[in-house]
């Protein structure tokens, strides 16, 4: 995994810290200490990337899709935690979609940001992202043309 990415929300303030106690009061397990970045999106969910495991997270989006991200638009490993938020904060969402994945129900979004897709395969209804990645825009379109609004 990339270096230097240990979370450490819980000695941060403000915006950040608010998302939390957001969903804290909601009942939401997150673990501050894991947090590499939280936000809303474009559609006003609250998101928030994890360190993570193999299976979720950063840790996964490292050893799974950081050479998607080099080679799709260039992004270095240890600048994904950074330009992912960028994507959540900024990007539209072009759809969103309720998934059943081995028995658990999720979000599969579509972002756009700067001319460039993301499908997000994953969030977890209470905002965890599993997963982020980079896809082609000619598969984009057929996901927009099937899924969009």
């Amino acid at each position: 995994m990339g270096g230097g990415f240990h979370g450490g929300f819980g000695k941060t303030k403000g915006f950040e810290n608010n998302l939390i106690d957001e969903l804290e009061r909601k009942g939401v397990k997150i673990d501050r200490n894991n947090v590499i970045f939280i936000t809303k999106d474009g559609a006003g969910q609250i998101v928030w990337l994890e360190n993570g495991t193999p299976s979720a997270g950063l840790e996964h989006i490292i050893q799974r899709h950081s050479n998607d991200f080099m080679d799709k638009h260039g992004i270095k490993e240890n600048d994904i935690p950074l330009y992912l938020k960028d994507v959540f904060s900024n990007g539209m969402v072009v759809y969103t979609r309720i998934i059943n994945k081995n028995g658990h129900l999720g979000f599969e979004k579509l972002y756009s940001y700067k001319g460039q897709y993301y499908l997000l395969s994953g969030i977890g209804t209470n905002g965890f992202i599993v997963s982020a990645y980079p896809i082609d825009t000619s598969v984009a379109l057929k996901l927009k043309g099937r899924y969009g609004k």
